[in-house]
């Protein structure tokens, strides 16, 4: 998507600075007068740019030339060439009810066999890699389309096609450093890790690669292509043009702020560590020639930090300063001496663009390269074939075996929490006490204390094993906090270490795991990694999975570390008969949260911790007292909520949006409960939901969850007139007003939605006494898509005194709850759909979004949309239907038939249980003939 400023509103050049010498990288003729504003320019031939490519990674094809930044240790080239013409994201006309078929409702996944199930996921991700069609809805007529994009002039779009010279930064240096393993290791032991994503174009997807252990490379390798090609595309859309307002925030430290529209709702998704191309644009003034002129020169930026509310991204930009410094002295001298007008706007023009960070791409190849080595190594039965392609054989031939001396071994574990149930210590005594040759796995929905169950395992594991050491893993830096944030009242900073990237902002860290972590004072306060004696001696290690790359290149991976220990061993006792085996440093992975991330990301931390080790038949037991003689892989998540973001459509189809959670669930050693004994099944289900009440539960359960959740919850009792009846507490409002969107659609707000959350908390706040117990402010949160919706809202919120209500986005509820929780979906008008699926926002065609949103509910849930575009979607519908069969919903009259597709036992259980019989026949035949077809389905 393209954004500008509108030509018609450019702001006029500021004048030359008095002080400073004229300059012209090509020629301009300047008034000589200060306050004559206007600037001439003539445009003549470019001087030949000196290319000075020394320091330009050959390891690039030209073809991600200019899209890609450069690998640390290396820089961009100085010549910058045109950027690739692409195609910009154009809002389509609303599709005709005539041309387009409905949607049709998918059976219900809780009725459906392990195949049925699969096909239907299968079939819905066929669905998803199309545009939505959902019909339009009737609207105003607004006569000129005030959401069509607005028009560049095409001299702007040249300066785009120029070849420029380039000022840029220089390379980043490699974390951890190239010397850290000459620290340790051998010099013939150390192994190169250079990832080969980038070394040759994009190949094609339509070839198909099996999936399996020998092509294990030859299937992720393209597809990660295809994802790194579609995210330079899309970056290559995003241009803004005629920039004006680029300003400077900190002089000493070169530091400048941009604002970029879409950085709202991630749009372009920048980070740290992204670079910035701003291309030189000179505003003719006298009417006669091209209105923009390009100098020919451009600059480099990185990344330092963002502000998404603003909207706001700072950059580092030294070659930029060091422009200013040259050209325009008086404005240097000025910033010098005072910081009394900073940010201070420059007198500068740009057109700027934006380059993909295709480091963590690049590093997940060179991990799935390392696991592709290890699966074809020669072994039979090795570990990283059982840990990636585990089968029901793997099982049955290698049973897990005791590794503990207890023959009780639930009784005998002291428990720090004390009220875990049966299902989370059952799944903790399975991680604990044995050794599985398979990873074992740990699901559960919303609210089943899956994170609680990991955090006791992590402090079993080292009670039980004393020479346990744990890489434990999150596919986010916030859930990796808080993993640590929930271990540190067990674990001190001696025995716990929270590795960062170099590159991680020190303030995006809560202060109170700060302890935990390794700062080098004398490298500008970055994180680093500590000495690596210091590094083995700490029992739990965790970071990000990419992150986890830090101890890959550092050589701190088993198959390092114990191919280091064999040759030292064998070069000490050469004479020994047979050699002591090396043991594994990595005792355990446990990666939470394990649904959000896709496989080649995971495997990062698993190449760290997998070891060149072949699993032998040893039957059921070993013995008491048995050691653990390979490292243990655990995966615990939801796979049924947010989870990896991708881009390409293509990558899309080929399942890069899977994760190996998801995907080793469908194998049949996971998926059929039939095939193993249910002693040794390697995977642990949380039912028991300690979140939400009965009513909250009823839609995901059946839509969702296989119609598995069982209601555990001591939740305090609402008491609201908006309900019809305060036993069912969930109310659906519908609301038909349009959407406004901020900066060209870069994020949207309802005014319409805005005014029902307003009214909707006024009334709670109103009867918060009834509520037991009370109620307050900071027991209600409001989701919604958009962040312009959460902005808008938490300023009416301040504006009445309600400031403690929080309000967040669906990616910042994931893994949190509240009392009550007050849904906006925003969106009206089903035309920005398919802008929305690109772009992965919206509740709608977003089953993961929409069950985060709809689970995070304790005792009340309010959800306020449009009910028309509601009955249109595939998971909404039997979400309204529910409501309608409830006396739920308040809003507009809807034509929509009643039935009994998705009825849980939960609700079956409700009219049963609490109406006294006192109920309409009709809807006893609606519910009976949904269990009664449930049932059937489930045989």
């Amino acid at each position: 998507m393209a954004y500008q400023r509108s030509p018609n509103h450019i702001s006029p050049q500021p004048p030359m600075d008095p002080y400073s010498p004229s300059y012209s990288p090509i020629a301009y003729t300047s008034p000589t007068s200060f306050n004559h504003q206007q600037v001439f320019y003539q445009p003549q031939a470019l001087s030949p740019i000196q290319v000075d490519d020394a320091q330009y990674d050959p390891n690039i094809h030209p073809y991600w030339r200019d899209r890609v930044v450069p690998r640390p240790g290396f820089r961009s080239p100085r010549a910058l060439g045109p950027t690739q013409e692409s195609s910009r994201i154009v809002i389509k006309a609303p599709i005709k009810p005539n041309e387009s078929g409905s949607k049709q409702l998918l059976p219900p996944r809780s009725f459906g066999s392990p195949n049925q199930t699969k096909r239907q996921n299968k079939e819905t991700k066929e669905t998803k890699s199309k545009s939505p069609e959902i019909k339009p809805l009737p609207g105003k007529n607004h006569g000129l389309d005030k959401y069509a994009p607005s028009f560049v002039p095409q001299s702007l779009r040249n300066i785009q096609r120029l070849i420029h010279q380039l000022e840029p930064l220089p390379p980043v240096s490699p974390f951890p450093p190239s010397d850290y393993s000459n620290s340790f290791l051998l010099p013939h032991l150390v192994e190169s890790r250079e990832s080969q994503l980038l070394s040759r174009p994009p190949l094609s997807l339509e070839e198909y690669i099996p999936f399996d252990a020998s092509h294990y490379h030859e299937h992720w390798y393209p597809i990660l292509q295809a994802e790194v090609d579609c995210l330079c595309t899309q970056r290559s859309a995003v241009v803004l043009w005629n920039v004006t307002d680029l300003k400077l925030t900190d002089w000493k430290r070169s530091q400048f702020s941009l604002v970029v529209p879409g950085l709202r709702e991630n749009y372009p998704r920048l980070d740290a560590g992204d670079l910035v191309k701003m291309r030189q644009v000179i505003a003719s003034k006298n009417g006669f020639t091209e209105p923009f002129f390009g100098t020919g020169i451009a600059f480099e930026a990185r990344v330092v930090a963002s502000q998404k509310r603003e909207g706001l991204v700072h950059l580092y930009s030294p070659t930029l300063e060091e422009y200013i410094q040259n050209y325009f002295t008086g404005i240097a001298l000025y910033l010098a001496q005072t910081k009394d007008h900073i940010p201070f706007q420059l007198p500068l023009t740009f057109n700027i663009s934006f380059l993909v960070n295709a480091r963590p791409f690049c590093l997940m190849e060179a991990a799935v390269t390392d696991l592709h080595g290890a699966i074809n190594v020669g072994l039979e039965d090795n570990l990283t074939t059982k840990w990636l392609f585990p089968t029901i054989k793997d099982i049955t031939t290698t049973p897990p075996r005791w590794i503990a001396d207890s023959g009780a071994p639930q009784n005998d574990l002291k428990w720090k929490d004390r009220d875990l149930n049966e299902e989370q210590k059952n799944a903790i005594t399975s991680v604990v006490l044995r050794q599985w040759p398979v990873p074992y796995l740990i699901s559960g929905p919303a609210g089943t204390g899956k994170t609680r169950t990991i955090v006791e395992a992590v402090l079993q594991i080292l009670s039980v094993q004393p020479d346990a050491c744990i890489l434990l893993c999150a596919p986010s830096n916030p859930a990796t906090d808080t993993l640590v944030l929930r271990l540190r009242t067990s674990l001190s900073p001696s025995q716990m270490f929270r590795l960062n990237d170099h590159g991680r902002a020190i303030n995006s860290v809560p202060a109170r795991i700060m302890p935990y972590c390794n700062i080098d004072t004398s490298a500008e306060n970055k994180f680093s990694i500590p000495t690596f004696k210091e590094l083995m001696k700490y029992r739990v290690v965790t970071c990000s999975c990419v992150d986890a790359n830090i101890l890959a290149q550092a050589q701190c991976t088993n198959r390092a570390l114990m191919r280091m220990e064999n040759e030292v061993i064998s070069s000490i006792h050469p004479h020994s008969t047979p050699a002591p085996a090396a043991k594994p440093h990595w005792t355990h992975l446990i990666i939470d949260e394990a649904a959000q991330g896709s496989e080649p990301e995971f495997c990062i931390p698993i190449s760290v911790v997998a070891a060149d080790v072949q699993v032998h038949a040893t039957g059921p037991s070993a013995g008491p007292g048995a050691q653990l003689s390979q490292p243990q892989l655990i995966l615990c998540g939801d796979r049924h909520q947010l989870g990896p973001i991708v881009s390409s459509d293509e990558a899309r189809k080929a399942e890069l949006d899977m994760s190996l959670l998801q995907r080793l669930f469908e194998r049949p050693l996971y998926a059929n409960e039939a095939a193993t004994i249910e002693h040794f099944r390697p995977r642990a289900h949380l039912r028991k939901n300690y979140r939400s009440h009965p009513v909250i539960l009823m839609p995901p359960s059946a839509l969702f969850y296989n119609d598995t959740l069982v209601p555990f919850a001591s939740n305090g009792k609402m008491s609201w007139s908006g309900l019809p009846d305060n036993r069912l507490p969930v109310r659906i409002i519908g609301c038909e007003s349009e959407e406004e969107c901020i900066d060209e659609k870069s994020t949207w707000y309802n005014l319409g939605e805005i005014e029902v959350v307003m009214r909707t908390v006024r009334s709670l706040m109103k009867e918060a006494n009834a509520c037991d117990p009370p109620l307050k402010a900071r027991n209600i949160g409001i989701i919604s898509p958009f962040r312009a919706q959460v902005w808008k809202m938490r300023e009416m919120l301040r504006e009445e005194g309600l400031r403690d209500v929080d309000v967040g986005t669906v990616e910042d509820w994931q893994g949190r709850e509240n009392r009550v929780i007050i849904v906006s979906c925003v969106r009206y008008n089903s035309r920005f759909l398919e802008d929305d699926f690109q772009k992965g926002l919206g509740l709608f065609q977003e089953p993961k979004r929409m069950n985060v949103a709809i689970t995070r509910a304790k005792e009340l849930l309010v959800i306020i949309g449009n009910p028309q575009l509601l009955q249109q979607d595939s998971y909404w519908k039997p979400y309204l239907q529910f409501a309608l069969r409830n006396n739920l919903y308040e809003g507009p009259e809807l034509d929509l038939d009643v039935d009994g597709n998705y009825i849980s036992k939960l609700e079956a259980s409700l009219v049963h249980n609490e109406t006294g019989g006192a109920v309409d026949p009709e809807k006893i035949g609606v519910v009976i003939a949904g269990i009664v077809a449930g049932e059937v389905l489930r045989e």
